[in-house]
């Protein structure tokens, strides 16, 4: 061929806002970092168990474990950022 082809595009590259024409591409859209929602939910789940720690008739073993479950999951999600945080 002498000419080059356009790229075939399907309707899972675009997302369509509502009430507009604006046409944006899904991957600037919902850019969320590899790593962000497990060091979120780390530190929300490390608060509770930081909240149960202060619940006397509760087993220490139970808040501990889920304090360490949460620390666990910042450490992880941590990783994860720094490990892609070229891929932007």
């Amino acid at each position: 061929m002498l000419w080059k082809e356009p790229p075939r595009l399907t309707a899972a590259h675009f997302v369509h806002t509502m009430g507009s024409n604006v046409v944006r591409e899904e991957s600037q859209m919902y850019r969320i970092r590899e790593g962000l929602i497990p060091t979120i939910l780390g530190f929300i789940v490390t608060v509770l168990g930081i909240i149960l720690m202060q619940n006397r008739r509760l087993d220490r073993t139970v808040s501990n474990t889920i304090l360490g479950f949460g620390l666990g999951h910042i450490v992880l999600g941590v990783i994860d950022l720094f490990e892609h945080r070229h891929y932007r």
